[in-house]
């Protein structure tokens, strides 16, 4: 009697199929759709493999913010290091993929405790390195920085938090008045 063999995944190219189809589903119809067997189906798998893999959706939520970020910071590095920083910055921080990915983890991290921290994580990392790259490339003679830090600005142009920041674009202020006494920057609301 012939013995069939079952042909092996390779784990790696398994668990970047996996993932694909978490960003895949969570862009298309955001994280709640995001569970085992979707994922599996997305990926064409067996949802018993994707277990496997990721015993629990946190594991595999946490995993595809992981890899999201990991390519982020390369993409960050390759900005600060590009010919035209300031532009590539931008470009990257306005990447309309990016943008609802990153997104849609900031609403799943008000439910999963270790995406909050890994956010957070993140942020610091990723305004750290915009920071050191935007205080070398600022002229002090087009932005005051006595009035907005490096750091003020390196929280990107999604969040431009500081009330004394000028955006690159005109923007709407809130008719509302915050009940924060200090901007992200640490300076003093007026």
């Amino acid at each position: 009697m012939k013995q069939t063999r079952r042909a092996r995944h390779d784990p790696a190219a398994t668990k970047a199929s996996i993932l694909d189809a978490v960003e895949q589903l969570m862009l298309d119809e955001g994280y709640a759709a995001v569970s085992t067997r979707r994922v599996a189906a997305q990926a064409g798998l067996q949802p018993a493999l994707v277990q496997y893999h990721f015993p629990s959706s946190d594991e595999m939520l946490l995993a595809a913010y992981r890899r999201a970020n990991e390519a982020n910071f390369v993409a960050l590095q390759q900005a600060v290091a590009s010919d035209d920083p300031l532009r590539a910055l931008w470009s990257l921080q306005t990447d309309p993929t990016h943008t609802a990915l990153a997104t849609e983890f900031m609403a799943l991290a008000n439910h999963r405790k270790p995406i909050k921290a890994e956010i957070a994580s993140y942020a610091e990392r990723s305004r750290r390195i915009k920071a050191e790259a935007l205080a070398r490339l600022i002229d002090p003679d087009v932005i005051d920085p006595a009035i907005c830090t490096p750091a003020c600005a390196a929280s990107g142009p999604i969040t431009w938090t500081c009330t004394s920041c000028t955006p690159p674009t005109p923007r709407r202020r809130s008719p509302r008045p915050s009940r924060h006494s200090t901007n992200s920057c640490g300076r003093a609301r007026s």
